[in-house]
């Protein structure tokens, strides 16, 4: 995980973006407020601009970004109207060197990516190795899932045979959601040219790092920023919608483009996000029935999960195995709400988090190989699962 940052507008000096905000990069490095899964980034750094004939230029280290001597001095004297930065927390076992610090850069492009996929080592990288082009390929200098990310969006630009960055972005990430199933991918994602930036917010089974926009704020008048953290205490910054890709141009409001996650993509998100939700909940709490007309926490996960096994297991594929012995206790019809506070055991952890992710799998089959059943068809089924589970 990292965090990021990107500028277009008038002329601004590094230092401006890099060191004064409240919030800057250097600050976010040591202080980040909206990290979920570290603490720090101080596994290097790194930011990039474009020469005067649009060639991007780079800086990068692997220090921690406030113990670089050089930083004061180049943040008074290197200015630019495009701006992209990037402090870094690394991935387990992936080491810390130049190779694998962003941002990356080509010929044209700026690219940088907030985010991991899972077990990339052992699910992602050897097919992409197959799929890629000798070209493509043998510009990779590290082991990063960012960089390979970014020789796909590349390889797909070519294959495309567009020019278009947001149809290299959208294809990419359709590409990916086909390749990893049930694995975790979270995908923020910066793509920078001269005067224009495409902002990604994504995840695949799993829920979208911070993301956030900012339009003229005061201390950047006439600009456009995009920062994992907003950098300034004002009010003025949005967070980008999940699953979504912001187009920002100069003096342009900027385009918005929905980024579509497949239904068993979404019903995965959707249950790690009901897991880290109610876990937050000793089992005391989720077990007190706290009024007689409203049930208790913990029986409306178990009640989620129970509809969800009865629809695919009992109805669609005719097994009852898993559900036939507990309708009268999660059909709202067969059990008042008093009753549903006088039973034990609905509130294991590790049952319901295994009761969903057998859901995920049985929808994952059958959106593979689909009997001939009316639920199925228009994928009325799994649309019902997401709205009864949100």
């Amino acid at each position: 995980m990292c965090r990021l940052a990107a500028y277009i507008g008038p002329k601004l000096r590094l230092e401006d973006l890099l060191l004064k905000p409240e919030h800057s990069l250097v600050k976010q490095s040591w202080a980040p407020r909206e990290m979920v899964e570290a603490r720090m980034n101080a596994d290097g750094f790194g930011f990039g601009w474009f020469a005067p004939d649009q060639h991007p230029l780079r800086y990068r280290q692997t220090m921690p970004i406030w113990t670089d001597p050089n930083l004061p001095g180049l943040g008074r004297g290197l200015e630019s109207d495009t701006w992209v930065a990037v402090v870094r927390s690394a991935t387990a076992n992936i080491p810390i060197n130049l190779a694998n610090t962003m941002p990356y850069a080509d010929h044209e492009y700026h690219f940088m990516h907030n985010g991991y996929i899972n077990n990339f080592s052992q699910t992602l990288r050897s097919c992409l190795r197959r799929e890629f082009r000798p070209e493509f390929e043998d510009m990779i200098e590290g082991n990063t899932d960012s960089e390979h990310l970014f020789m796909l969006f590349k390889q797909v630009m070519w294959e495309i045979d567009s020019e278009d960055p947001a149809q290299g972005l959208v294809e990419m990430i359709t590409r990916l959601q086909e390749w990893l199933k049930h694995e975790r991918a979270l995908l923020n994602i910066i793509v920078a040219v001269p005067g224009t930036i495409w902002a990604v917010r994504c995840a695949i089974n799993g829920n979208c790092p911070s993301l956030y926009y900012s339009l003229n704020p005061p201390p950047f008048p006439g600009a456009s920023l995009v920062a994992s953290e907003p950098l300034t205490d004002e009010d003025d910054w949005t967070e980008i919608a999940p699953q979504s890709l912001k187009i920002f141009k100069e003096n342009q409001e900027p385009e918005h483009i929905p980024v579509k996650q497949p239904l068993q993509s979404r019903l995965a998100s959707l249950h790690r996000r009901l897991i880290d939700d109610f876990s937050v909940f000793s089992e005391e709490e989720l077990c007190t029935q706290y009024h007689p007309d409203l049930s208790q926490l913990g029986w409306h996960l178990a009640h989620i999960a129970f509809i969800e096994q009865y629809w695919l297991y009992e109805v669609v594929l005719g097994d009852d195995s898993r559900t036939g012995h507990r309708h009268e206790k999660f059909f709202p019809e067969l059990i008042d709400k008093p009753s549903r506070g006088k039973l034990p055991g609905i509130t294991d952890m590790q049952q319901l988090q295994k009761d969903l992710s057998d859901t995920e799998k049985c929808f994952s089959r059958l959106q593979e190989n689909p009997p001939p059943h009316r639920l199925l068809k228009d994928d009325y089924i799994g649309w019902f699962l997401l709205q009864h589970g949100e």
